[in-house]
């Protein structure tokens, strides 16, 4: 029956479904203003910088270092987030010299280090270091002052007893002997042999190289003479104790001018 009023009332027919509320319903509920843009824009720069500051407050400093604040970006009125510039690092000058050679110097010297199987503190160590290093260039200076002095003070070859100054000067030193074997010369000699040893100053005067065997004074002669008694030698050797006029016979030489008993007796020699 409903179904046939519908067909026939045209009104019912053309009348649409109302949807609503009702009246107890809305009471106190109102619509919201759309926001205008810079208020969109002001809310969205509070919230950038609230999480900036959220995030940098949270972050821990490294190092030491306070933590880096981010800059608020800049709007224009258009509401466009401008670039902002990268803040410029700063620049930290080197450090002087002494603090860089002080901090070298305690890496190869740390000062907790105990010395000298912990009985030095890093102090005594090198004072006590500095103390060697001075004794050792005191020795080495002194020693070679010493060699110079030495040296310089020695026997000048105008004083040796030298051949070149003439073979019928006399010279009068003492005369010992020794047991003969390879001499400086080269020469393996014997106790039976005439043969001797002039002294190391004049024996080096005259070395041309560093070989003693080409000594020029090598296989020349001497006359010795005592008591009326001549004998004639041949150079063989030198001899590091002897003196200037000195000379070192074998036993067969010594035995033909002196009692081998008495070791040592002063004769006078030339060159022959």
């Amino acid at each position: 029956m409903s179904h046939d009023v519908e067909e026939g009332n045209p009104q019912l027919q053309k009348m649409e479904p109302i949807y609503g509320m009702l009246e107890w319903e809305g009471q106190g509920i109102h619509p919201l203003p759309r926001p205008s843009l810079w208020e969109r824009i002001s809310s969205s720069t509070r919230n950038l910088h609230t999480a900036a500051a959220a995030s940098s407050s949270s972050r821990p400093a490294t190092n030491g270092a306070p933590p880096v604040q981010k800059e608020t970006p800049t709007i224009d009125d258009k509401g466009v987030i401008l670039p902002t510039s990268s803040p410029q690092t700063a620049h930290h000058p080197p450090p002087p010299l002494s603090t860089r050679v002080r901090s070298s110097f305690d890496r190869v010297f740390p000062p907790q280090k105990r010395y000298i199987g912990g009985r030095l503190s890093r102090r005594s160590f090198l004072s006590a270091l500095a103390a060697l290093l001075l004794i050792l260039f005191i020795l080495i200076l002194g020693l070679g002052l010493g060699l110079g002095l030495r040296k310089k003070g020695g026997p000048s070859t105008a004083d040796l007893p030298l051949p070149s100054h003439g073979l019928d000067k006399t010279y009068t030193g003492d005369m010992t002997y020794f047991d003969l074997a390879l001499g400086a010369c080269g020469l393996v000699s014997n106790d039976t042999d005439m043969a001797c040893a002039v002294a190391h100053s004049v024996f080096d005067a005259v070395s041309t190289s560093s070989d003693p065997n080409a000594n020029p004074l090598c296989g020349r002669f001497i006359m010795i003479s005592k008591g009326g008694k001549s004998v004639a030698v041949t150079v063989v050797d030198r001899c590091v104790g002897c003196q200037p006029t000195d000379l070192d016979v074998s036993p067969a030489v010594f035995g033909k001018l002196a009692e081998i008993a008495a070791g040592r007796v002063i004769v006078s020699w030339k060159w022959e």
